[in-house]
């Protein structure tokens, strides 16, 4: 029949189209920040993630829709579900998985370097996360590695004594985090050319090549350390260890100190220098030689003796006893200057000097200019002017002084006994030096004869008696151009002789003489005429 009743009207809308460009445009270790394409201004949106929804008001404008979630944990995987929403209608939905930014890795440090590397260390987060280090414009992917322990990392081909700045990212689902900086220095490199530029019996300076300002050292000895800055300029740097003990080997550290941080090291030994001989004497000499003595310090000291601008090296000797050395070719009655070193591995100590005198020639033409009965006078040559004498006889000796002029020395020894026969020994002296002495001798002119007259005369003859002092005394009896010898005669009564072969009547002067060992005693006279015939 084609009637209508009255109409009833439903409005019904239709699901919104699922968003567009849905992506996160960033992150970090607590948020996700999601972006996606705006649909239109009657378009709002539900994000559901984790069991909650968030709704979120289409913004103004023609940009795209950004909304961040907080309060999330680091490095995980999120999954978010992104509805569109027109008049309570959603879309089917658009289902996202992201990441938040691992955190940071902990305690990144050190863990070695030397002169072309850095060891890096830090502690592992776990086996998800990975690692990016950054350093001069290069990164380098480091994986976590298996194990609980931590991460190494060696970044090698670096310069020497040189500061380098790290950036360390924690890296999960290529996701870094904001990165840790941490700063680390090669070690530099060894000083150059360490060596001992002086020492002593105390003390050690050591030097060595500067590396530039920034690098400084640190020596260490006998388990000690002492810190040394680098000093301004360019000149080596210098440094002296002192109260060491004398003539003892060390051995030295030094290390080159750039940023706390020390170079591998360089070793050098040295040794102070040993101590002064004691004791060092004059213990002999003749007119070609010196014999000096000093006290032996052990048996790694060694000496060297200078004199005269030359040197000779003198072993330690064996045993504990002192050590003698002969300088010989020497002039004589010459003072000499030497100095002894002390020398241990070669270093010598400061040195001792000693004046010492060989001994003067001995006197020449040394003889007996005259003599007495009392007295002997003793002549010899003259030396140099700075030698003097001593006389020594009967066990005395008697101090000569060098006379002025050029002429010959002449002594007179007095108190002296007839007849007798004296030993004397003269030496030169130089410098309280005496030389090896020469032996003389010689006898004082016997007694006068006593009692020395005529007992009887006749034409032809004289008889004539003196009596005999001593059987070692001859005579000699000068008369008219004439001289007798006669013989000391046995035992000591008075001698007789007969002068015979005279003239009558004339008178004879006869003049007697003691002799002794050829020496003359002063002449005793009598004059006597013969008889008549």
């Amino acid at each position: 029949m084609n009637v209508r009743s009255r109409a009833v009207n439903i409005t019904v809308a239709t699901a919104p189209t699922n968003v567009e460009g849905l992506r996160a445009s960033d992150q970090d270790e607590s948020s996700i920040t999601l972006q996606w394409n705006k649909i239109n201004n009657s378009t709002s949106f539900v994000l559901q993630f984790n069991g909650s929804e968030t709704f979120i008001s289409s913004p103004d404008g023609d940009g795209p829709v950004t909304h961040t979630v907080s309060s999330l944990t680091a490095g995980t995987r999120y999954t978010f579900t992104l509805f569109s929403v027109f008049e309570n209608i959603r879309s089917s939905g658009v289902q996202f998985q992201a990441v938040t930014a691992p955190r940071n890795t902990e305690a990144v440090r050190t863990s070695g370097q030397d002169e072309s590397s850095i060891t890096l260390q830090w502690n592992k987060i776990n086996n998800s996360t990975s690692f990016v280090l950054q350093f001069n414009g290069s990164e380098t992917n480091i994986s976590s590695p298996d194990g609980d322990g931590p991460v190494t990392h060696t970044v090698s081909s670096l310069t020497a004594g040189t500061r380098y700045t790290f950036t360390l990212f924690s890296v999960f689902e290529s996701i870094r985090s904001s990165g840790v900086q941490y700063e680390a220095v090669t070690a530099p490199r060894n000083t150059e050319a360490v060596r001992a530029s002086d020492q002593d019996e105390s003390s050690i300076t050591l030097q060595w090549n500067k590396i530039n300002n920034s690098t400084s050292f640190v020596l260490q000895f006998n388990g000690r350390e002492t810190f040394i800055r680098a000093p301004d300029g360019d000149g080596p740097v210098t440094h002296t260890v002192s109260s060491l003990a004398a003539g003892t080997r060390y051995a030295f550290t030094l290390y080159a100190v750039f940023g706390n941080v020390r170079s591998s090291g360089v070793q050098l030994t040295a040794v102070t220098a040993p101590k002064n001989v004691e004791g060092l004497r004059e213990s002999d000499q003749d007119e070609s030689s010196i014999t000096l003595q000093w006290n032996k310090i052990n048996n790694s000291t060694s000496f060297v003796l200078q004199f005269n601008g030359s040197e000779t090296f003198i072993s330690s000797p064996d045993g504990d006893g002192p050590v003698n050395y002969t300088v010989s070719s020497l002039t004589a009655g010459t003072r000499y200057t030497f100095t002894l070193f002390s020398v241990f591995e070669s270093i010598r100590s400061s040195g001792v000097s000693i004046a010492a005198v060989t001994a003067p020639e001995n006197a020449e033409g040394f003889r007996a200019s005259g003599q007495n009965e009392s007295s002997i006078t003793l002549q010899w040559n003259k030396g140099d002017k700075s030698t003097s004498f001593v006389l020594q006889f009967n066990g005395t000796e008697t101090n000569i002084s060098s006379p002025d002029g050029d002429g010959p020395v002449n002594y007179t020894v007095s108190s002296l006994t007839a007849g007798t026969r004296y030993t004397f020994i003269l030496f030169s002296m130089f410098e309280n030096i005496r030389s090896s002495g020469v032996q003389f001798e010689a006898v004082t002119a016997p007694q006068n004869a006593e009692s020395f007259t005529s007992l009887r005369q006749d034409e032809t003859s004289i008889t004539l008696q003196w009596d005999v002092v001593n059987n070692n005394v001859s005579f000699i009896l000068q008369y008219n151009e004439t001289e007798l010898n006669i013989a000391p005669p046995a035992g000591q009564q008075p001698l007789l002789l007969t002068v015979s072969s005279l003239t009558p009547g004339p008178r004879y002067t006869f003049i007697l003489y003691h002799v002794f060992m050829n020496v003359r005693g002063r002449a005793v006279n009598i004059t006597v005429a013969t008889g008549k015939m």
